[in-house]
């Protein structure tokens, strides 16, 4: 409710009907004493005459909050509430999908908002409904009271008109046919949303939910709209680590478009595989890479889905296993987009009259559907990259033909020599392993961006100290271009930096006594960049000078979770005053080993024990060093084997990649057994492909950060 009616305007309201001055006194005095034993604040004849008032006062506000300040739940709002329960029982006969939650006084449509709330006043029932909604008729003993202006959808900033209506609540009869009235007004709605709206302007609106809106910040300022589950969203946020400390939401993050032409391939008919260590930035790398050439990005978990059907329907050869996977995928990608925006897919499948086709003809609707931890199923990764899946893909959804469709799989162990076969190999050509480089990559691109970032405190910097601010900042940006350099330029640059941030240090304890001589406040300091910034920076001269550290910078995620804790340990020392020298003795305690437990939470090696931890480094560094070794104990073999490491654990890489037959030089490289009968295709086929691995590389491969993540299991 609004705020309590004063004496006053309660007086007001009785000087209209030329009371007496005896009875106005009176009166005064009542509503005084009124007031006093309530506590809310308002008096029934005030209350009456100002609902519509109170409304009014709601302008600019969601919608949801607006309903709530007209409910109070006194025995007048039973007439709400069981208007509104009528209204959500025609459900079931329409696609409205409506939500009503007993005791509310408004009626959601889906997950697009508020379509509608109550209010009763007196014997008088008031409705406000969500515009627009024409073609909507409006009965005989409905009035049309005037327009509200509110924001519907939940988290939502957009402005949305809301009509208002009054009916007399007299008769079952009345609520009967406001009921009818307010359930076609909803109809309507969503009809002119689907055909008004483009698919363009759709997730734009506040029908898309703005949780699944994610910025790219200080680029574009295009968002990566993403349609995925409830629950694969919330797995996608939890694995999601931002590299300026804890407590940040996905909607805040800051990612990288590494613009990778080899997963970004110019075919949309085909599939790009991505594959890698566990960490290793493949789910990421298919959301941002190129990011700014999508309209709607689907994620779909493919082991979530494959949890809801039987596995026998895959078993019906190879055209029936592929369009078994069309058909369930499909199923599953429309589900993601109407967890986001139901008006959309719609909109999808609607065919283009001959002005739209027009009007998009220069602007097509661009889609990628992300298929994630799917690795493990070679049946579903044969079917991925069968031939034509994207058109099969597309006939199962049944898009109209201005839609563009990109599609990318991604997970460990994905695009195995194993798991390819026959006509099928050919599509493994587009496979792409990420390796250390990435890491390291992502690691100084966030460094750099979180050193601009850096303002100076304070605008009274003198030169020196400026200067001084300038040459740290540059000393940083140089390390950046030799760390992938001689050791010797590396040594010396990260010598130079040290120098300089020590200097700064030591200025800026200087400015802080002489501030606390002249009794000056802390806040007073004008040293830049602040002692948080040093501190933050002296942790980061102390990881990238530690040899097992600068080992885990190798995996993304480790790289992303290293800045997150020195984020989160400079912070910690400024709070406690802590000597920073100190800390940077402990820097492995401090900051290594917290990144390395949270590592394991996300991945195969989160119930890994410390014998098999032990285990599983020495068979991966066999399988690394001897290209053809093979366990011959059963057991072990099926545990510890190279596809066991690659898939279940992500500890292993396969190196090995497609490429034409007529082109695999002997000389550079080396045939993998399992694809001879690949090569003996080549005449007769015209998917010449064959599975080989270069010589200077090796067939398997374990990283430097992998290494260290089994090594500090075993501790455990």
């Amino acid at each position: 409710m609004s705020a309590p009616a004063s004496v006053e305007d309660v007086a007001e309201q009785l000087r209209i009907y030329a009371i007496s001055d005896n009875i106005y006194a009176l009166l005064c005095a009542a509503v005084a004493v009124t007031q006093f034993f309530w506590g809310r604040g308002y008096y029934c004849l005030c209350r009456q005459s100002n609902g519509m008032k109170v409304l009014m006062n709601q302008e600019g506000k969601r919608a949801k909050y607006a309903a709530a300040r007209m409910y109070d739940g006194n025995i007048i709002d039973h007439l709400v509430t069981d208007f509104c329960k009528k209204v959500a029982a025609v459900e079931p006969r329409t696609s409205l999908n409506l939500v009503y939650r007993p005791g509310d006084n408004h009626v959601e449509l889906d997950k697009r908002g508020v379509g509608m709330f109550c209010f009763a006043e007196h014997s008088t029932l008031f409705l406000v409904i969500i515009d627009p909604h024409d073609g909507a008729k409006q009965p005989i003993g409905i009035t049309y009271e005037r327009t509200l202006n509110l924001m519907a959808g939940a988290r939502q900033d957009a402005m949305i008109n809301f009509s208002v209506y009054s009916v007399p609540a007299s008769s079952s009869n009345n609520a009967d046919t406001a009921a009818a009235f307010a359930v076609d007004a909803l109809k309507q709605h969503l009809s002119i949303v689907r055909t008004s709206l483009t698919a363009h302007e759709l997730l734009t609106s506040h029908h898309f939910l703005a949780t699944h809106r994610i910025p790219v910040r200080r680029v574009s300022g295009v968002p990566i709209c993403i349609a995925a589950s409830p629950s694969d969203f919330r797995m996608l946020s939890e694995r999601f680590v931002d590299c300026r400390g804890e407590g940040r939401e996905l909607t805040s993050a800051l990612l990288v478009n590494y613009k990778d032409e080899r997963s970004w391939h110019v075919n949309r008919g085909g599939v790009a595989l991505i594959g890698g260590e566990s960490g290793s930035g493949k789910t990421w790398e298919m959301l941002t890479n190129f990011y700014d050439q999508t309209d709607l990005t689907v994620y779909i978990r493919v082991n979530e889905v494959l949890k809801t059907c039987n596995a026998e329907r895959f078993r019906k050869g190879t055209d029936g296993r592929n369009s078994e996977f069309c058909d369930l995928l499909a199923q599953a990608v429309v589900s993601a987009i109407d967890n986001v925006c139901k008006p959309l897919e719609e909109r999808l499948r609607m065919m283009s009259t001959e002005e739209d086709d027009w009007r998009v003809s220069h602007t097509p609707f661009r889609v990628r559907i992300c298929f994630d931890e799917i690795g493990d199923n070679p049946v579903l990764i044969r079917a991925c990259c069968s031939e034509d899946t994207n058109g099969n893909m597309r006939r199962a959804l049944g898009w109209a033909g201005w839609v563009e469709v990109r599609m990318f799989a991604a997970g460990t162990g994905l695009g195995t020599v194993n798991n390819a076969s026959g006509r099928e190999s050919g599509y493994f050509k587009r496979r792409v392993i990420l390796g250390a480089p990435r890491g390291i990559s992502l690691y100084w691109t966030c460094r750099l961006r979180l050193l601009k970032l850096q303002g100076t405190e304070g605008n009274n910097v003198d030169g020196a100290t400026r200067r001084r601010c300038e040459e740290l900042e540059g000393a940083v940006t140089r390390l950046c271009h030799c760390w992938s350099g001689p050791d010797d330029a590396r040594a010396k640059a990260l010598c130079t930096r040290d120098k300089l941030l020590w200097a700064a240090f030591a200025e800026d304890q200087s400015t802080r006594v002489s501030n606390r001589t002249a009794r000056l406040p802390l806040s007073a300091n004008c040293a830049a960049p602040g002692r948080l910034d040093l501190v933050t920076e002296a942790i980061f001269s102390a990881v990238e000078s530690d040899g097992a550290c600068v080992q885990a910078l190798g995996n993304q995620q480790l790289a992303a979770l290293m800045m997150a804790q020195c984020a989160i340990v400079a912070q910690r020392a400024c709070d406690d005053g802590a000597s920073v020298k100190t800390i940077l003795t402990h820097i492995r305690s401090d900051v290594l080993q917290p990144v390395l437990r949270k590592f394991r939470r996300h991945n195969g090696l989160h119930d890994v024990t410390a014998t098999e931890a032990r285990l599983l480094l020495v068979e991966s560094l066999r399988h690394a060093i001897f290209g053809g070794y093979c366990n011959v104990d059963g057991d072990e073999a099926a545990e510890y084997g190279a596809n066991a490491l690659m898939i279940h654990r992500g500890v292993l890489v396969d190196e090995a990649m497609f490429i034409d037959a007529f082109d695999s030089n002997k000389a550079v490289y080396v045939r993998v057994y399992d694809s001879e009968r690949v090569a003996k295709m080549k005449r007769n086929s015209p998917y010449p492909y064959i599975a080989c691995y270069r010589k200077d590389v090796g067939r398997y491969s374990i990283s430097a950060a992998m290494v260290l993540v089994l090594s500090h299991l075993m501790y455990q």
